[in-house]
């Protein structure tokens, strides 16, 4: 995925160029800026279920990439005021799928808001920031998401991070603040450490934060951080962009 659409590499070991797979609606010569934030990828994950489908995250909205060669198509998601049921925002930032009781869930984040995309009624339900209603996001800008192994959805937004309990109606949700400088509360990526029972989270200007449950009280959770704030690029290391967690508990930290 980059900046002008998707690309495949047959074999990537070969002298062969790249596929390019055009994900613009129409030739872009009628609208050329949004062919371009249509092209513009964020995000790649492969259904769960069809090994040759990708889910596509753009500025432009969700695309549903069918790869087969016999049958390639592309079919578009994105927001329509008169639509009460479409994507909340086109501006996709990540996307995750969760299997919940033998089902296929798809969560969508997105610039304004978090969608769970129905995908037999091509329509979405979505979820926004609201101080007066229990059980609501953080902020409505979110960046990151993941599920973990207990069915607990994590959320990384500009305002911290915020975890939704799926079981729950309505969602069950945990306000993180990293930082006390709300600057440094802007989170970018999120990845869970399964054999340490922590959450990494990076951030903007914050490093990489860890987050531990608290025994004593399941509603707190204790937060370390590790900051490269003694290196001479200090101010560029602490803007992480991307966590790789590896098998054998090497982190691999993207600035």
């Amino acid at each position: 995925g980059a900046e002008g659409g998707l690309f495949l590499w047959e074999n990537v070991f070969s002298d062969r160029p790249p596929i390019k797979l055009d994900l613009g609606l129409g030739t872009g010569k009628e609208n050329p800026e949004e062919h371009l934030l249509n092209n513009y990828v964020y995000e790649i994950v492969p259904d769960t279920e069809d090994e040759s489908v990708l889910w596509v995250g753009t500025k432009g909205g969700l695309k549903k990439v069918n790869t087969k060669a016999d049958n390639p198509s592309i079919e578009h998601f994105q927001t329509h005021s008169s639509q009460t049921n479409s994507l909340s925002h086109n501006f996709v930032q990540d996307i995750e799928i969760v299997q919940k009781e033998g089902k296929k869930e798809i969560w969508v984040a997105t610039y304004h808001g978090l969608n769970l995309f129905q995908e037999g009624k091509n329509s979405f339900t979505s979820f926004f920031a609201n101080d007066y209603k229990v059980g609501s996001l953080k902020n409505d800008c979110i960046k990151s998401l993941f599920a973990d192994r207990s069915g607990v959805l994590w959320l990384g937004s500009d305002k911290g991070v915020c975890k939704h309990n799926l079981q729950a109606k309505p969602f069950a949700t945990i306000r993180l603040d990293l930082l006390k400088d709300p600057n440094k509360n802007l989170v970018t990526s999120l990845k869970e450490c399964p054999f340490q029972q922590c959450v990494l989270v990076g951030t903007r200007g914050g490093g990489v934060a860890v987050l531990t449950e608290n025994d004593q009280s399941p509603t707190t959770w204790k937060v370390d951080h590790m900051s490269f704030g003694q290196h001479k690029n200090s101010a560029t290391i602490n803007f992480i962009s991307s966590l790789d967690l590896q098998v054998n508990g090497d982190l691999w930290v993207a600035t």
